[in-house]
């Protein structure tokens, strides 16, 4: 996986995320695989997922601390 496809993978899972307001993972790959034929062809499902958890994982830790 290159960096440039984890930074864009992790991007995209926060925009769907905050955008359409689901936290739900079929909601995210749907919307996700939808988004355009491009992310669609380029984004798993097993990528989508680890990034979701990735930034819920960090999310919650810098939430906590402040």
């Amino acid at each position: 996986m290159s960096l440039t496809y984890a930074l864009e993978l992790l991007a995209s899972v926060d925009y769907v995320v905050d955008n359409e307001k689901t936290n739900e993972l079929s909601d995210l790959v749907k919307s996700m695989q939808s988004w355009n034929k491009r992310k669609g062809e380029l984004f798993d499902k097993d990528h989508i997922e680890l990034a979701h958890k990735h930034l819920n994982k960090y999310k919650n830790a810098v939430f906590q601390s402040v």
